[in-house]
């Protein structure tokens, strides 16, 4: 749980709501464990006292050579302030260095 270190803006507050992990942390629990002490001892995160108005599950991500573990937060998504941001293809920036010449 990420207690004070990541905050994202809010636009409504999500109901208070304890997921449990996905099956993939569940069948590898060793190697959650393992990733959490790693990410404590890096001062990365902080055991807290209370319990959290909404935990996110933990899903393992695995590919042939390599595991990752993720933090699921879909549940908090409808609740994200979305900012509009475009992103221009190579047409436009084409036709704005013309003029610009």
């Amino acid at each position: 749980m990420l207690q004070n270190g990541y905050k994202k803006p809010l636009f409504t507050t999500p109901k208070p709501v304890a997921l449990r992990n996905n099956r993939s942390a569940l069948e590898n629990g060793e190697f959650v464990v393992q990733e959490i002490e790693k990410l404590l001892n890096k001062s990365c995160i902080e055991r807290c006292t209370s319990k959290p108005k909404v935990f996110n599950p933990l899903t393992v991500a695995s590919s042939k050579t390599k595991q990752r573990l993720v933090w699921d937060a879909r549940h908090i998504n409808p609740h994200l302030l979305k900012y509009k941001q475009k992103y221009e293809n190579a047409s436009v920036s084409n036709r704005r260095l013309f003029f610009l010449v």
